[in-house]
């Protein structure tokens, strides 16, 4: 389905499938029904042009990890606003972390992973509440 390159990684209830190209970097990619391809893209100096798409809920919210330097990052990818990185989505109570990688989104877009939080020596699980801005889906 995905051909030459590409790694698949979930699959949602609309038939939409999320995971990454590896035809010239590690991108993360989105296949709609249709068959058409959607680049979830990069952000400069934040998340490089390379990682990959580890999950994606019914509101076509899609998780996963980019690059930064040598660092992995999480990002959460929402129709109509693109590409973020989580450490963007949490208030005061969150601060300290570093989310190295998301592996999992619910239909209630709390999101799943491991990160490190600031002072410790090894990674921890997480489970993120994030703090969003509607996206352009959610809008009247």
């Amino acid at each position: 389905m995905w051909g030459l390159g590409r790694t698949s990684t979930e699959i949602n209830n609309r038939g939409e499938v999320c995971g990454w190209s590896s035809s010239v970097l590690f991108t993360p990619q989105l296949r709609e029904p249709d068959g058409t391809w959607v680049y979830l893209g990069g952000i400069p100096s934040k998340l490089d042009y390379s990682g990959g798409a580890s999950d994606i809920n019914d509101d076509d919210r899609v998780v996963g990890v980019g690059v930064s330097g040598d660092l992995p990052r999480a990002f959460l990818w929402r129709p109509g606003l693109g590409i973020a990185v989580l450490d963007d989505f949490v208030d005061d109570s969150g601060k300290g972390w570093s989310f190295g990688y998301a592996k999992g989104i619910s239909k209630h877009g709390m999101i799943t992973g491991s990160g490190r939080k600031k002072g410790d020596t090894g990674t921890r699980a997480f489970l993120l509440v994030p703090h969003l801005r509607p996206s352009a889906k959610d809008s009247p």
